[in-house]
């Protein structure tokens, strides 16, 4: 198997609908261009955005579609 045959990790999360989530999870996509030792920064990074946009006020606009 040759590297051009290799699936790529993480696929591109397919769109939720919300453009705030949307935008951070897109994030992902540079999993495979980081060393290793970065994958838990990213993880981390993602998890604590999404988590503040969960908390986020709902009556002001988060969605950036």
């Amino acid at each position: 198997m040759t590297d051009e045959d290799a699936p790529v990790f993480p696929p591109a999360p397919d769109p939720t609908g919300d453009g705030s989530v949307d935008a951070l999870t897109s994030t992902l996509t540079a999993l495979p261009d980081l060393p290793v030792d970065d994958h838990n920064t990213l993880y981390t990074g993602l998890h604590n955005d999404l988590l503040a946009e969960l908390n986020a006020d709902p009556a002001e606009d988060h969605d950036t579609a």
